[in-house]
């Protein structure tokens, strides 16, 4: 009797556990498929949906998510979908949440760019009317993100909501000037540098190197210092890296890692994404060429989407891949006006043309489309669980947990941003309809 009450116990669980594996599935194509607004824009919404409704994962764990997102290359909503995955539902669960996140919107925009080199600009009129309505709700969801957010800061005492909100507010003016990478480079160079100790010393070098990257990457200025570029930001990781060693040393740091659970992780998006590009290989060897370029425009995609435009430019147009037509009149528009990762929609629909430009074939730009979506998430998680990893054993410095304290202010005001360019560009779209 004992034993068959503990077998229908363990049944139970595993019940409960493919069913909470249902939902997290379900859950995560959802948000792909409203994922207006850039990936920043999406963690209210992944936050709410896996915290507060379904309680599959805590609020700190997918904190720790947007921490090492924020800090690698690839497409934030997606590598979150595959972190929260990977915790709480192993292997199955890392791929099917990545591939759930970016699946509507690769999906969408690569039907898109097939229908609008047949009707261009008719077909993109109907979906900016619609981006209209899912735009408002996902300025509710930013503001509520916020909201929430100084209440909890508001928890830790006044002090402590009034410094969140004067970082909130410094990160938010300062976005206007330099990209949202640019923001978290300077913000986490700082926290590296200072490790929280705001010595006089600290601050006067702090205060001249902040200047001096201001200096040379804002161009408003009337002079011309771009070419200082390189030696500031080779001096920025000097001073940074300097300050992790001195954390170390302070901390008498020691952890052993564990490298097995690594390589499995980083090992399965490396097969995950051969699935995808070898039998592509076996019908055109250039897939080889295009997923190369694909997974290392990934890996240089630090800035967000909207940097990834520039980089998908240089290699696939540069490259003589797509032509200028191909990606300004088709691709940029489709992926500017449906949900999801800029990156993995980029990709699939870069694939799409290189196939087509290749041979003529409809079913072989399919292919490619398929490969390219594959190579975004592959190379996007890939050097995501490689971050998250190294992070656990990092997290014991003091640098690292004043990162998991303000991250959050500071995501903050990127969100501030994002709330203003979606009222800008919503205006813009109305006024264009009513001419």
């Amino acid at each position: 009797m004992c034993e068959s009450y503990i077998g229908a116990t363990e049944k139970s669980v595993a019940r409960i556990r493919v069913s909470q594996a249902g939902q997290f599935i379900r859950s995560m194509f959802w948000i792909g498929c409203i994922g207006f607004g850039g990936g920043s824009a999406l963690i209210p919404v992944i936050e709410k949906e896996i915290a507060d409704r379904q309680g599959i994962d805590e609020k700190q764990n997918i904190d720790k998510d947007v921490v090492v997102a924020s800090i690698t290359p690839g497409a934030l909503p997606v590598e979150i979908a595959a972190s929260i995955g990977r915790r709480k539902f192993g292997i199955r669960g890392m791929i099917a949440g990545a591939v759930m996140m970016a699946l509507p919107g690769a999906l969408m925009t690569v039907a898109l760019v097939a229908v609008l080199s047949v009707f261009q600009e008719k077909i993109l009129s109907v979906v900016n009317m619609i981006s209209i309505g899912v735009s408002v709700f996902i300025l509710y969801l930013l503001f509520s993100y916020i909201r929430k957010m100084l209440k909890d800061c508001g928890e830790d005492g006044k002090h402590r909501k009034m410094k969140a909100i004067f970082l909130m507010l410094g990160v938010f003016v300062l976005s206007f000037f330099i990209s949202s990478v640019q923001v978290l480079i300077l913000a986490f160079f700082s926290i590296f540098f200072t490790r929280g100790n705001y010595s006089k010393k600290n601050l006067i070098i702090l205060t001249g190197i902040i200047s001096s990257y201001l200096l040379t990457h804002v161009q408003v200025f009337s002079f011309d210092l771009s070419g200082w570029h390189p030696v500031v930001d080779i001096v920025m990781g000097i001073l940074g890296c300097y300050g992790i060693f001195c954390n170390i040393a302070d901390t008498g740091w020691k952890r052993e890692k564990n490298w097995g659970i690594i390589a499995k992780d980083v090992g399965t998006w490396v097969v995950f994404a051969a699935v995808f590009v070898v039998p592509v290989w076996f019908v055109n060897h250039e897939i080889m060429c295009f997923s190369g370029r694909g997974i290392l425009s990934a890996w240089m995609s630090f800035g967000g989407g909207d940097a990834y435009m520039t980089i998908a430019d240089g290699i696939f147009v540069g490259g003589g891949m797509i032509t200028s037509q191909q990606y300004y009149n088709h691709i940029v528009p489709a992926v500017n006006v449906l949900p999801g990762s800029i990156l993995c929609k980029t990709l699939a629909a870069a694939g799409y043309y290189t196939g087509w430009n290749l041979t003529q074939n409809i079913g072989v730009g399919l292919l490619f489309s398929i490969a390219g979506f594959g190579c975004s998430i592959a190379a996007s998680c890939s050097i995501f669980m490689l971050a998250y990893h190294l992070y656990d054993y990092l997290i014991t410095l003091q640098a690292f947990r004043i990162i998991r304290k303000w991250i959050r202010p500071i995501i903050g005001g990127l969100l501030m941003k994002i709330m203003v360019m979606l009222c800008l560009q919503n205006i813009g779209m109305v006024m264009t309809f009513m001419k």
